[in-house]
């Protein structure tokens, strides 16, 4: 992979997005927003903290999903939606890599090791609650 974090970055937020289109909610890239202020005023699914290691051998990355809502009573709706996500994220499964300039696809990163639904995080505008993950690539780092 020439492109490691700008492939793995697009992708991840293709996922996102794709989430966010089946369960009519907002995809968001959080990173990009200093603090819960700027966030939707909607339900939405967010990309944070997103690290990518690039290995001798191998790329891993380490994220976290943020699941949010807004008006849920007891939380229902964002309950449901991490269930979803957690689901999609289980060991052994796939996300597609994209190459970011062009759209093609050229490989998979593959959850491994483990998925964890973070605690409830309470913040001045809406709860929120971070799905983390970790993935390896299927592709090899390319040196040039």
């Amino acid at each position: 992979m020439k492109n490691p974090f700008r492939d793995i970055e697009a992708s991840l937020m293709r996922f996102a997005a794709e989430f966010a289109s089946e369960h009519s909610i907002t995809a968001v890239n959080l990173d990009a927003h200093a603090t819960p202020t700027e966030w939707p005023s909607e339900n939405f699914i967010g990309l944070s903290e997103m690290m990518i290691d690039l290995g001798e051998n191998e790329i891993t990355s380490t994220l976290a999903f943020v699941i949010s809502t807004r008006d849920d009573t007891n939380l229902y709706e964002m309950s449901q939606l991490v269930n979803h996500l957690v689901n999609k994220l289980m060991i052994g499964n796939r996300i597609r890599v994209y190459d970011a300039a062009a759209g093609t696809p050229k490989g998979h990163l593959i959850s491994y090791k483990m998925v964890r639904a973070g605690r409830v995080l309470n913040t001045e505008t809406q709860p929120a609650r971070p799905v983390f993950v970790n993935l390896i690539s299927d592709q090899m780092l390319m040196r040039s």
